[in-house]
C-alpha cells in the first residue's frame, strides 16, 4: 500500500543504523536480530530524518540510482513497510493510510538468532554486529561442562579503564549489542559500572548468568541500565542441575533468578547443554521453562572444551541418543508452540524430515557460520577469538590493537571464505545442504578435530 507522500518518516530514538559498503543494518534492541537492508533501502533509511516527505524520497532515490520514478516510489514504500514491521518507524506530519486504522500491533515474540549471514556481503562487514564478552574468569560455580574451566579470577583480567575503553570502541564501530558473559559476570566488582557506561553509549546488553548471585539488590542496580534480555542456564531438574553445577541449591537459585527477571519485565531466556547426564530430563525441563514464562529455550550438545573435555566420557551423547532427543523435542515444540520458542538447530531436527528431492545450489556465501563473519569473542584478558569453540589461536588483543584493526586480521579469512564444496564426511555430500542445513557448526567441528571442514560431530544423520 502506498504511503502518504506528505508523511515525514523518522526512526525511533532507540533505533540504531549502520551503513555498510553494499547496504546497512538497522537494529531495534527490543527485537532479537538486526534487519539487513540493501543499498537502495539503506539510502531510504538515511532520508528518514523526520523532515523529508515520502514523495521527496522517491524523487531523490530515482536520481541517486538512475531509475524511473515508479520503481523508486515502490522501493521507498517497501522499505518503509519493512521498517514498520520491525517497529523502527515513526511518522511526522500526515500518517500513512495503513496507520490510520488503529495502533500498531504488539511486537512478536521471536527466538534470539545470530544475524549477518543472510547479508550479501557477509564476511565483508566493517565491524562485528555483536560480540560475546567474557568479562571475568571468576565464577561462583564449577560446572563440569564449562567451556573455559572458569573458577578463579584471571590475573590479567582487563582493568576497569581498559574495559571502559573497549565499550567506547564498540559504540564508535556501531556494534549494536554485546552479550555479557564469564565466568559469572555478576561477580566482577565493577560490572555495574561497565553496564552504566554501556548505557550512556546507547549499547544494548544481553546478560548471561547462572543466577546464583542474583539478589533483590541486583535487580535494583540493573533497573537503570540497558539490559534487554537475560539468559540463565538450566542443565536438568534439581538434583541433576546441582550436580552438574557443583553446588547444592544452584537449581533453586536459577529458578528464583528467572522469576525475578520476569517480574521486572525482562525477556528471559534459558540455555541447556545436552549431555548424557541430563538428556532424559530435557523435555520435562522445557515444560518447566514454559510455565515460568521463558521466551526462548536453546538446546545443544555439550562441546568438549575446558572441563567439558575433562569429562568427555561421562557427558558425551551417542548419535542415536541425539536422534531420540531431537524426536522428543520436536514433539515438545509442537505442544509449546504458543508458549515458548525452542531453538533446536543444534539437535539437527530437520533430519527428521525427508531429504529434499531437488538440490538447491550453494550461494557461495559460506556455511552460514557467524564466527569471525558477524561476531567475535573477547575474553577477560582482552584476547579475541572467532567464536567460543575456536580458541587455539587468538586473532588479536584489545590491549595491543583496536577492535577495528583486529577485525581486519587475515587470520579470520579462512572463516569468511569457507567453501561448502570442501566440507568432509557426512557434511560433504549431505542432501539437506543448503536448503535445510548450512553445514553444521564449524566451531564444533574444529573443536573436535582441528579441521574447519570436518563433519559436525553432533550431526546424527544415519543414526
Amino acid at each position: 500500500m502506498a504511503w502518504n507522500p506528505y508523511a515525514r518518516p523518522s526512526l525511533h530514538p532507540f533505533i540504531g543504523f549502520r551503513q555498510e559498503r553494499e547496504g546497512g543494518f538497522v537494529f531495534n534492541p527490543y527485537m532479537t536480530s538486526e534487519l539487513w537492508l540493501g543499498e537502495a533501502e539503506a539510502a531510504v533509511v538515511e532520508m528518514c530524518d523526520g523532515r523529508t516527505p515520502v514523495g521527496v524520497m522517491g524523487v531523490e532515490l530515482a536520481r541517486r540510482f538512475r531509475t524511473d520514478r515508479a520503481t523508486a516510489d515502490g522501493r521507498v514504500d517497501s522499505t518503509l513497510a519493512r521498517l514498520r514491521e520491525y517497529f523502527a518507524l515513526r511518522l511526522e506530519g500526515p500518517a500513512a493510510p495503513s496507520d490510520e486504522r488503529g495502533p500498531a500491533r504488539d511486537a512478536p515474540r521471536q527466538a534470539p538468532a545470530d544475524c549477518g549471514s543472510n547479508a550479501p556481503s557477509a564476511g565483508c562487514l566493517s565491524a562485528p554486529l555483536s560480540i560475546l564478552w567474557e568479562i571475568t574468569h571468576a565464577c561462583n560455580l564449577a560446572c563440569v561442562h564449562c567451556l573455559s574451566a572458569c573458577g578463579q579470577r584471571h590475573p590479567q583480567e582487563l582493568t576497569t579503564d581498559e574495559a571502559l575503553g573497549l565499550l567506547d570502541q564498540l559504540a564508535a564501530l556501531k556494534v549494536f549489542w554485546f552479550t555479557l558473559g564469564g565466568g559469572e559476570p555478576l561477580v566482577r566488582p565493577d560490572v555495574y559500572d561497565l553496564m552504566a557506561h554501556a548505557t550512556r553509549l546507547n549499547l544494548c546488553i544481553r546478560l548471561t548468568t547462572n543466577g546464583y548471585a542474583v539478589t533483590p539488590e541486583t535487580m535494583e542496580r540493573l533497573a537503570d541500565v540497558n539490559v534487554f534480555s537475560v539468559q540463565v542456564s538450566l542443565d536438568g531438574m534439581r538434583a541433576t542441575h546441582d550436580r552438574l553445577r557443583g553446588q547444592p541449591g544452584a537449581f533453586d537459585r536459577a529458578l528464583q533468578a528467572l522469576e525475578a527477571f520476569r517480574e521486572h519485565g525482562y525477556m528471559i531466556l534459558v540455555n541447556t547443554a545436552a549431555s548424557a547426564a541430563n538428556v532424559e530430563e530435557i523435555p520435562e525441563l522445557a515444560q518447566l521453562a514454559a510455565r515460568i514464562g521463558v521466551a526462548s529455550m536453546k538446546i545443544g550438545p555439550v562441546v568438549p572444551l575446558g572441563r567439558g573435555a575433562q569429562n568427555r566420557d561421562s557427558l558425551g551423547l551417542a548419535p542415536a541418543e541425539l536422534r531420540h532427543l531431537a524426536m522428543q523435542m520436536r514433539e515438545v515444540e509442537s505442544r509449546l508452540r504458543n508458549q515458548m520458542a525452542l531453538q533446536l538447530d543444534g539437535l539437527f531436527c530437520f533430519l527428521l524430515e525427508p531429504e529434499p528431492q531437488r538440490r538447491v545450489p550453494d550461494d557461495g556465501v559460506g556455511p552460514g557460520c557467524s564466527a569471525g563473519v558477524s561476531q567475535v569473542v573477547v575474553t577477560c584478558d582482552g584476547e579475541v577469538y572467532p567464536c567460543p569453540y575456536i580458541r587455539d589461536r587468538s586473532v588479536g588483543s584489545v590491549r595491543r590493537q583496536s577492535l577495528a584493526e583486529i577485525w581486519q586480521n587475515e587470520m579470520l579469512a579462512p572463516l569468511r571464505q569457507l567453501d561448502r564444496s570442501r566440507l568432509k564426511g557426512k557434511c560433504g555430500g549431505c542432501g539437506y545442504r543448503p536448503s535445510l542445513c548450512t553445514g553444521g557448526c564449524r566451531g564444533a567441528a574444529y573443536a573436535a578435530t582441528g579441521d574447519l571442514y570436518a563433519e559436525d560431530p553432533n550431526c546424527w544423520r544415519g543414526a
